[in-house]
């Protein structure tokens, strides 16, 4: 897992994940600064706009899961929402399965 910068914001955050992973698949993501030279990864960027502090984007491909929005809470909301298309087995129940998909909250 890849974030922006140090903060401590986008560090909780990325530790959300981290730790639902840890708890339904038994891997442990390292959480690194972006940018990265990792050719598979999942990035957390606040991307300053003029749109509402909840908005998001997800942006996933095969390799990859770009996570981006204007303010930590919109980080919070997709994640919530990356979190939902994720397989069941992060929830305790049977899988289902996305290739990719493109998300924008505004």
């Amino acid at each position: 897992m890849t974030q922006q910068s140090d903060s401590n914001d986008i560090n909780d955050i990325a530790q959300m994940l981290q730790s639902k992973l840890n708890e339904a698949y038994g891997i442990w993501l390292p959480i690194v600064t972006f940018p990265h030279k990792q050719k598979k990864f999942i990035a957390f960027v606040k991307k300053p706009s003029a749109a509402t502090e909840e908005a998001y984007a997800i942006e996933v491909a095969e390799k990859s899961i770009y996570l981006s929005a204007n303010a930590s809470n919109g980080l919070f909301y997709g994640l919530q929402s990356l979190l939902q298309l994720m397989p069941a087995e992060v929830y305790g129940k049977s899988a289902r399965n996305i290739k990719s998909i493109s998300i924008h909250r505004i």
